[in-house]
Parts: C-alpha cells; sequence; structure tokens
C-alpha cells in the first residue's frame, strides 16, 4: 500500500469477477454508517444487510485481528458499521472503519482509511 497525499491508495480482490484487482482511493466523503445484520462471512469479508434491505460485501480487517479484540462474527450478528461505499458494477461494497457488535466497538481504519492491524503489526515489529 502507498500513501499519495491525504488519500490511501488500496487494491481489492474481487474473486466475484474472476480476481479483478481494483485500485481505490479512501474517500472521507463516501464513508456512511449503517445497522444490520451478517449474512455470511468468510475469512475478512463479509456480506452485510442494511436495515432498509440494501445488501454490501463487508470488508473488514483479517479475522484474527477481530477475534484478538473480541469481535467473532457469524450470521445473524447484528451490527452498526462505519465505513467508506464504493459501488463496483452494480455491486455495494462497505470498507469497514469501525465495527460496533453488541457492547463492543473497533476501530478497524483511521480516518485516512489506513488499515490498524497493520499499524499495530509494524509496531511490534520495530519494538
Amino acid at each position: 500500500m502507498k500513501k499519495f497525499g491525504s488519500l490511501l491508495v488500496f487494491s481489492v480482490m474481487l474473486l466475484a469477477y474472476g480476481r479483478v484487482v481494483l485500485t481505490v482511493e479512501w474517500d472521507p466523503s463516501s464513508v456512511k454508517e449503517f445497522q444490520g445484520t451478517i449474512l455470511y462471512v468468510e475469512r475478512n469479508l463479509a456480506v452485510f444487510k442494511t436495515a432498509d434491505g440494501a445488501q454490501f460485501e463487508l470488508h473488514l480487517g483479517p479475522a484474527p485481528y477481530l477475534k484478538k479484540h473480541g469481535i467473532v462474527l457469524l450470521p445473524g450478528s447484528k451490527v452498526s458499521v462505519k465505513g467508506m461505499v464504493l459501488n463496483v458494477r452494480d455491486k455495494y461494497h462497505l470498507f469497514a472503519q469501525r465495527i460496533k457488535y453488541g457492547v463492543k466497538a473497533l476501530n478497524i481504519r483511521d480516518k485516512d482509511g489506513k488499515p490498524l492491524w497493520k499499524l499495530n503489526l509494524r509496531r511490534k515489529v520495530s519494538d
């Protein structure tokens, strides 16, 4: 990942489209908050349906990072997610910045979209 100015640029692998790699800039104006239900979870990706029926592919952090902070999502989990929305070929993606599950809340990315799990890894290596 590279940072250009104040925008974070990252790549997303969309398996649903035959391993297409997109380069995405973090856009703070596209950050929104939703409440809804987890329909499906696999590693760091979930299918999330909002209370009003909108459906997103929810991009989380690595499962071990979430679990370490007490966030274990299962189908049927009711959550609140704040993140950047991106429409790719009429499929909506939500890149989680913060997730609330029950009484637990976890920041996944900072305000510039930089993944906090990577920042934690860098700190451990340099300690």
